[in-house]
């Protein structure tokens, strides 16, 4: 009875074990995409619209929910809404190729409204972000800390500095060339929301 008595206890322990696992894997799961808050200054106060396509509209005859709004609706939006104190435009997800000492490298990247981050209340480390006028007579970008350590060894002289993007992978069957002024680098803490959540 004694080894039986083991067994039975061992069978408990392991059924606790299991039990208490997977809850605190659940917990852990539902609580960093629900209860915490996003990395952003009055992280409460945003809010992501989405536009619903009517059934009547929809080309499968269904309402359906077509994800971010584009530009065009959301400044219509924030001109028709007196609750927005800010409204800017995160999406389409561009992929660009650098050629970097002769290595083709891959970056994604995000296209948005010049008051993207003026929303999201974040300053550049070095450097600036958009004008949050849209006042712009070239194409800009500001990089990650990431790919700015990565890429450009954390060259404090790339601001104000072209870089080329190609839109092929490789340099050489080039389709377009874009050349892009450094205008900003973002901080090591920040994080470039995902348009997916």
């Amino acid at each position: 009875q004694l080894r039986r008595a083991r067994g039975y206890a061992a069978a408990v322990v392991l059924t606790l074990a299991i039990g208490i696992g997977a809850t605190t894997a659940i917990f852990s799961v539902v609580h960093a995409l629900l209860f915490k808050p996003l990395p952003y200054v009055d992280s409460e106060q945003l809010v992501q619209l989405t536009a619903e396509v009517p059934a009547a509209e929809s080309p499968s005859g269904r309402a359906m929910r077509s994800g971010t709004v584009t530009a065009d609706e959301l400044f219509d939006i924030r001109a028709r809404t007196k609750g927005l104190t800010h409204a800017s435009f995160a999406g389409g997800v561009a992929f660009r190729t650098l050629a970097n000492g002769g290595e083709a490298i891959r970056l994604q990247g995000l296209q948005v409204s010049p008051g993207f981050f003026e929303t999201l209340r974040a300053s550049a480390q070095i450097g600036r972000t958009f004008d949050p006028s849209g006042r712009m007579d070239r194409a800009a970008i500001v990089l990650s800390h990431a790919a700015w350590q990565r890429y450009f060894n954390g060259n404090r002289a790339l601001l104000g500095q072209e870089i080329a993007l190609f839109d092929s992978l490789s340099p050489n069957s080039v389709i377009h060339i874009a050349g892009y002024m450094v205008i900003g680098v973002m901080p090591a803490r920040f994080a470039f929301p995902d348009l997916q959540a």
